[in-house]
């Protein structure tokens, strides 16, 4: 670019022929000729190169302080795996209490025995979004993640202050964050609501749910059990089949398949009941790491070249660290939070209150509750209605 920027000075007829879209693929070809030559054809391959000291730059950090390469690790089932996290990003990394983690496929570089995923751990700072490293995963089984997560802990070493991990709910994931770091694992509000509502598209409920209110509502309350406090769910899905039977046999043996579905998978099991509740928690959800992944598909491209793949993570590495060094002299790098937002927390906030101190019977406590905190989550339910719909239509 600096190139093609000193010939943009030059006369008009230089100009004219030099032009950016002319230049692309040599200005490409010359970056690529530092690099080894075949590309690596596996993550093994790639480990080869980033370990030896004539490929560091590679992996060099944008300003040259540091590297991102993070480490290799097989799995005892015999898959491999790279991490890629800064030193200075290790070193914050010890200070968060909170850690959200998420896999996305689209960007995984070129080749089909690659990599299935990058697995990638996100932390919020005062309602930012901080990347603090990626990893790219060979396979997805628990044995998988609690190697990675081994490294992880390797590298960040003694006296780190981790307490909890957000994640969506995939099971290996969450057990081998609280096998390897001895923290408890939150589930995402968001993905726990799209899990309900795809199981009304299942049921073909989506038509009834939007012409027929009370089962709108009875659907709606169900999306308000995770912000119950762990003890409080059972009695809350309770409340909510109750009021179903209240509403006629009609609409009762409507929604009887759906609220099986939720006591069978979600509220029957202790564990995740535990997972999935979201009471107390400034981070309902795992959208940090859905926000991230964006930037990541617009750093990286989809299925780029392995190393224009790196060359994006080592810029994406220099932003995240600049944002921290911004953050520290309490500067504002992104938009304030929504008022929408705000209220939202704050009509939570008083109506669990208003639960461990109620006026009257405890059933109708919760189901107010419930009713109260389900239409702080009408904009996500929207939100996903579309998203379905749209993916209806792209099939």
């Amino acid at each position: 670019m600096f190139l093609f920027c000193s010939y943009s000075s030059f006369g008009p007829e230089v100009v004219a022929r030099v032009t950016y879209a002319r230049m692309r693929t040599s200005m490409r070809n010359a970056r690529l000729s530092r690099f080894p030559n075949p590309l690596p054809a596996n993550l093994v391959e790639l480990t080869d190169i980033l370990q030896d000291p004539r490929y560091t730059v590679i992996t060099m950090s944008d300003d040259g302080l540091d590297n991102i390469y993070g480490g290799s690790v097989t799995d005892i089932d015999g898959f491999h795996h790279i991490l890629f996290i800064s030193e200075r990003m290790l070193q914050r990394a010890r200070t968060f209490r909170i850690l959200h983690s998420d896999g996305t496929f689209r960007v995984t570089p070129h080749g089909p025995e690659f990599a299935v995923q990058v697995f990638c751990i996100v932390a919020v700072w005062n309602h930012h979004i901080i990347t603090v490293g990626w990893v790219l995963m060979t396979s997805l089984t628990e044995n998988a993640y609690t190697a990675v997560l081994q490294l992880l802990q390797q590298r960040l070493g003694p006296g780190i202050e981790l307490t909890k991990v957000i994640s969506d709910f995939e099971t290996g994931q969450q057990n081998a964050w609280q096998n390897v770091f001895n923290v408890r694992t939150q589930g995402c509000v968001w993905h726990l609501s799209r899990a309900f509502l795809q199981e009304v598209a299942e049921l073909n409920l989506v038509n009834r749910m939007r012409n027929i209110e009370e089962v709108r509502r009875i659907i709606r309350l169900t999306l308000g059990l995770a912000l119950l406090p762990e003890p409080f769910i059972v009695d809350g899905y309770h409340v909510i089949l109750n009021h179903a039977v209240g509403e006629g046999n009609y609409i009762y043996r409507m929604v009887l398949p759906y609220l099986r579905y939720v006591w069978r998978y979600w509220v029957s099991r202790p564990w995740r009941r535990a997972r999935m509740c979201v009471h107390g928690s400034s981070q309902r959800t795992n959208n940090a790491c859905e926000s991230q992944n964006k930037v990541l598909r617009e750093e990286c491209g989809i299925h780029s070249n392995v190393y224009m793949f790196l060359a994006g993570l080592v810029r994406l590495e220099q932003k995240n660290y600049n944002i921290l060094l911004s953050l520290d002299q309490f500067r504002r790098v992104s938009r304030a939070r929504k008022t929408t937002s705000i209220m939202n927390d704050n009509r939570i906030q008083m109506a669990t209150e208003e639960l461990f101190d109620p006026p009257g019977p405890i059933a109708a406590t919760i189901f107010r509750f419930l009713s109260v905190v389900s239409h702080t989550m009408d904009n996500m339910v929207e939100e996903l209605m579309l998203d379905r719909l749209r993916r209806r239509r792209r099939q």
